[in-house]
């Protein structure tokens, strides 16, 4: 190799990696929030019978896609808080929008975490990043308040604890409120919510769905027969909705 070029090749190796991380930092330096906080996907877990992704951050809000099942794969853009959900295990008040522009409850998406999700987020911070200017309805509390909210102002007149002759059955009678009554069977979801927190109940696996059947049947059923109070029990079996309601809610122990 002639020596008048040994300085010219020591000198390139020295500057190409110089150029490249100017070159990284400025790409860096331009790049929007949306690949610094990549979209990510996530699977729907524990709700043993499917969910439906809804039009806000509330079960209450209404369906705002067909029902997606367990294992079924969702992509997250952002997170916020809502309306609280119980999964059978633990109550959560995060939400995750998806790419669609609908809402899931952090309460049955694998995550890993009970809450907010380390690098996904807020919604506030998002549409702030990604489309300079777009305001996102669903990042004001109050925005979610006002569609959570029901024209009724709850569902659950009053709810206690009661033993029931059959079996020796402890037995939760629930009175809806009036108007709850002609309603409930629209937001059943935000009903039961709302019956859960009233008790400070603490239901789990097959119990929390097995309350959840009798709670939903009768309410889709309680005109047939007139009942104004229903009698959940926490020991009757988890058999499905259907399997519930063939038994007029109320399954054999």
């Amino acid at each position: 190799m002639n020596r008048a070029s040994w300085p010219r090749t020591s000198r390139s190796r020295r500057v190409v990696p110089v150029l490249g991380a100017m070159i990284v930092g400025a790409l860096l330096a331009v790049a929007p929030a949306s690949v610094v906080h990549a979209e990510a996907k996530y699977p729907i877990a524990w709700t043993g019978i499917g969910i439906h992704p809804q039009s806000a951050p509330s079960m209450g809000s209404g369906p705002a896609a067909p029902a997606l099942p367990d294992g079924a794969t969702v992509t997250v853009v952002c997170e916020q808080k809502g309306g609280p959900v119980n999964n059978g295990d633990k109550t959560i008040d995060v939400w995750e929008r998806l790419d669609t522009g609908a809402w899931l409850p952090n309460a049955f998406i694998k995550t890993g975490h009970d809450g907010f999700t380390p690098g996904i987020p807020k919604c506030s911070d998002y549409f702030a990043r990604t489309v300079p200017g777009a305001k996102d309805p669903y990042a004001d509390q109050k925005k979610v308040e006002e569609k959570v909210n029901t024209v009724c102002g709850g569902f659950i007149s009053s709810a206690r604890w009661v033993d029931r002759g059959e079996n020796e059955l402890k037995s939760l009678e629930v009175t809806p409120t009036t108007c709850g009554l002609v309603t409930i069977w629209v937001n059943k979801q935000a009903a039961f919510d709302e019956l859960y927190h009233k008790i400070s109940a603490n239901w789990g696996g097959n119990e929390y769905w097995s309350m959840h059947n009798q709670f939903t049947c009768h309410s889709d059923w309680w005109w047939t027969q007139g009942k104004q109070k229903w009698n959940l029990e926490p020991k009757r079996p988890n058999v499905g909705y259907w399997n519930t309601m063939t038994a007029q809610c109320n399954p054999k122990p």
